[in-house]
């Protein structure tokens, strides 16, 4: 992954800017690389003055931290200068700005004549609609406008829209926890779908669990999100139980579910001794890490190249399954078991990457990768996603459409 580099302002409340951005952070598993850029003088609930640091002082900082390597830069409050310094000293990083005109208690921070000027110089430019129609942007696969603080659910728009539900309530630092999130994730190379995606639903979570008039991340960190993995796959689990006995191989089902920064398969939580029936009904041991299994080794594999994927189920192979799979628009790949060298067959472990290494020369992750089998092997249906919830959706679209 590329570095994060945040560069924003502190608000002494710490109810936006930078520890809402490092607390963002912390809850994707990254450390970023922190230059302050501003000061505001503030409480909760009044912005007095702000000021800012010289754009010179946080280039300097930031040569020093990062050196040459490439990176993405979230810049919240900061000189407009800073951005057009930042730019022409790291030509090939990314910056995010994510522009604040004024503050929520109606304090002006930069007038749009100064932002405008500045504008040619960020990759990407987030702001809330009252911001946009100030400026006079719109929407763009560079610009992201959030649906600001009317009624009903919250729209994203870029060059489509995001829908998400709104959640009840008045919080402070939304903008910069949102921003961050969507540049870490950029970080982690997911494409800018991807990240608006992954950073809006978990946007929506931290809102949930926020009961102090801000967008409190640091209430998710730590154990929570293991505990909220496991949940997610005994809720994808449950979906799955009124047709878990059509698609059980005979080897068992298990899934593997990888954390945001997770590398290795023992990174994955997977259900120990697979899903097995007990009838008609599902059995399974409740979900942990530490374990290499078949589904933890794939999706640790091909998260090289398609970092967003970080689940896989596998299920029972069925040429109708496959058949509808195409029908509802599935990404569907086949692989070839039969032309996989002895040699690659006797090593543990190594047949999965032998038959998943097409995979890496495509250029968007399949929804679903199957095989006919082959010596000694099962023919199986693994379907990928983004979590379980969105697996255990696929797999419903192929077994009842």
């Amino acid at each position: 992954m590329n570095r994060l580099v945040v560069v924003s302002g502190i608000d002494p409340s710490g109810h936006a800017g930078m520890l809402r951005d490092i607390a963002a952070s912390f809850l994707i598993g990254i450390t970023p690389i922190v230059v302050p850029s501003a000061l505001t003088y503030q409480n909760a609930t009044t912005v007095e003055d702000v000021s800012y640091r010289d754009s010179s002082e946080i280039v300097r900082a930031v040569k020093v931290a990062v050196g040459d390597k490439q990176a993405v830069f979230k810049v919240g409050l900061a000189s407009p200068d800073t951005v057009v310094a930042l730019k022409k000293i790291f030509p090939h990083s990314t910056i995010v700005w994510n522009i604040v005109l004024a503050s929520s208690t109606g304090y002006t921070f930069f007038v749009p004549e100064d932002i405008k000027r500045a504008l040619p110089y960020a990759d990407y430019i987030l702001l809330n609609s009252e911001e946009a129609r100030v400026l006079g942007l719109s929407p763009s696969g560079h610009i992201v406008i959030t649906g600001g603080h009317g009624d009903g659910d919250i729209v994203i728009k870029a060059d489509k829209d995001f829908v998400l539900p709104r959640v009840k309530g008045d919080f402070r630092g939304t903008g910069c926890t949102f921003s961050t999130l969507f540049s870490g994730f950029l970080a982690y190379r997911y494409s800018v779908h991807s990240a608006i995606v992954e950073a809006g639903n978990l946007m929506v979570t931290v809102l949930e669990a926020s009961q102090r008039g801000f967008a409190s991340s640091e209430t998710l960190l730590g154990r929570w999100h293991e505990e909220y993995m496991k949940r997610q796959m005994g809720d994808a689990t449950g979906m799955l139980a009124p047709v878990i006995s059509s698609i059980m191989p005979e080897v068992g089902i298990n899934m593997a579910y990888m954390p945001y920064d997770g590398k290795k398969p023992e990174d994955a939580f997977i259900f120990p001794g697979r899903i097995r029936l007990k009838g008609d009904e599902p059995v399974y041991l409740p979900p942990e890490k530490g374990y290499s299994s078949h589904t933890a080794r794939m999706v640790a594999f091909v998260r090289a190249k398609f970092p967003h994927v970080r689940c896989v189920m596998n299920i029972r192979f069925d040429e109708t399954f496959v058949e509808r799979a195409y029908s509802q628009g599935l990404f569907v790949f086949e692989v070839y078991r039969e032309s996989e060298p002895e040699d690659s067959r006797k090593k543990e472990g190594h047949s999965l990457q032998w038959m998943l290494r097409p995979v890496l020369e495509l250029d968007n992750m399949p929804d679903v990768v199957f095989d006919r089998g082959g010596h000694g092997k099962e023919p199986m249906i693994r379907v990928f996603g983004r979590d379980p919830i969105d697996v255990s959706r696929k797999v419903k679209q192929i077994v009842v459409g």
